[in-house]
């Protein structure tokens, strides 16, 4: 199995997973049960595999083939920016999404991690050094956020003959409402993981925006001007950061900024996903993804 994939999730995760989609098929035709974990040896130290959510996850006979397909439309979009002379962005437009899945858990209709396979594709096939994640949607990226921490701690204090992809860096910015899912009960961790702000510190640089409400596009651009923002200003100066510290050990810098694009935001979602009275204009898109192009373009020149 590629390195790409498993660096990020592992191989038990990927065994289960495997074995869950082609079982799938059959245990549908029989009780509807699916999602139940299959028993495999998960070392002697793992705790019993938590239960999978039903009400947002589930399989059939072609899942694996979808997942696959998603995850090489990433690989292949980055291919695309790093080989030769080729565009500078790429967008994948890709079911099923990825942020809420963590190294080796599934959740939130999501069943891997398809930006961290993509920085991680980068990071093994094209020398990227570092990577900075913007999240925005309704929902918090519990999942990109917990890799990115993981990542990230794995590489303080590592020796100089540490595999060199483990010295990589990864920044996590996310704009999204903390009271929808994963924080909709009042979870007290899920809702301190999505308030977390930590600049440049015990190898971490995660930075958590919440929505507010607005009456007019004019009160909502004060917003994005005032409070928003704040995400591009972290993501230049991670990237910044991470540049000179390469440059200053004379080693090559490389870096990536990786949109996870999430709609369900939009002033135009059903009255449902909008129950929190929270929500972004259709311009908003356009407007972070010409700002987040301008920090791009500072760190290529």
């Amino acid at each position: 199995m590629s390195a790409t994939i498993t660096n990020v999730h592992g191989t038990k995760w990927m065994e289960e997973l495997k074995i869950m989609c082609d079982s799938a098929e059959a245990k549908l035709a029989m009780n509807g049960k699916e999602l139940q974990r299959p028993e495999i040896n998960r070392g002697p130290d793992h705790e019993a595999p938590k239960k999978l959510h039903e009400g947002d996850l589930y399989l059939c006979a072609e899942s694996l083939e979808a997942l696959e397909g998603a995850l090489g439309a990433v690989c292949e979009a980055v291919d695309s920016v790093f080989v030769n002379n080729g565009p500078k962005r790429a967008f994948v437009a890709i079911r099923p999404p990825g942020h809420h899945c963590s190294a080796s858990y599934p959740s939130g209709f999501c069943w891997l991690n398809n930006v961290h396979v993509g920085i991680m594709h980068g990071i093994l096939s094209h020398g990227l050094t570092h990577a900075a994640i913007i999240d925005f949607d309704l929902h918090h990226g519990d999942g990109s956020q917990s890799i990115a921490w993981q990542h990230n701690s794995r590489g303080v204090g590592l020796s100089k003959n540490a595999a060199w992809w483990k010295k990589t860096s990864i920044g996590y910015f996310s704009l999204h409402d903390i009271n929808s899912y994963p924080c909709e009960m009042g979870d007290e961790e899920k809702v301190k993981n999505a308030s977390l702000c930590i600049d440049n510190a015990h190898g971490q640089n995660i930075w958590n925006v919440h929505l507010e409400s607005w009456k007019s596009e004019a009160e909502f651009w004060k917003l994005y001007e005032n409070k928003y923002s704040v995400l591009l200003e972290k993501t230049r100066k991670f990237l910044k950061e991470q540049t000179e510290r390469l440059r200053a050990a004379n080693q090559n810098a490389k870096a990536a900024i990786f949109f996870s694009a999430g709609f369900d935001a939009s002033e135009w979602e059903s009255s449902g996903m909008q129950r929190h009275k929270v929500n972004v204009p259709t311009e908003f898109y356009a407007r972070i993804a010409r700002d987040v192009t301008k920090i791009a373009e500072e760190e290529v020149d």
